[in-house]
């Protein structure tokens, strides 16, 4: 029973060690997107450009690398559109909707950022 025991703590303990992939994935479906491109910044829009990422048929998905919570801001070129976001590693972030006012999900912060911007334009209940 001793080394059965010691085996299930053991084999516990491995399985809380795992860790979340280290990439975060980000992806939508936005009306009036098109067929467009985004660059993919973080939070400082001068020297901080991570990425560039194509839309087709109002489509887009991309994964990032990261190792803690992070913010990054979405530049639509052709609409001059940007969308602020987070993410985490191991996250799903989607947006979906309108590309003028979209609905973040995949996390907690992402999910009161659209409530705000939800609460500013249709205003508070």
């Amino acid at each position: 029973m001793n080394k059965l025991s010691l085996l299930i703590i053991l084999l516990a303990a491995l399985w809380g060690c795992q860790s979340k992939s280290g990439k975060a994935k980000i992806s939508g479906e936005l009306t009036n997107a098109g067929n467009d491109t985004i660059y993919l910044y973080g939070t400082d829009e001068l020297t901080n450009l991570m990425d560039t990422v194509y839309v087709t048929n109002n489509e887009f998905s991309h994964s990032l690398e990261t190792d803690t919570l992070a913010s990054g801001v979405l530049l639509f070129t052709k609409s001059n559109k940007k969308i602020p976001f987070y993410f985490n590693k191991g996250d799903k972030v989607t947006l979906s909707g309108d590309l003028e006012h979209p609905v973040i999900q995949g996390n907690v912060p992402n999910e009161q950022l659209t409530a705000f911007l939800q609460s500013i334009r249709y205003g508070s209940a």
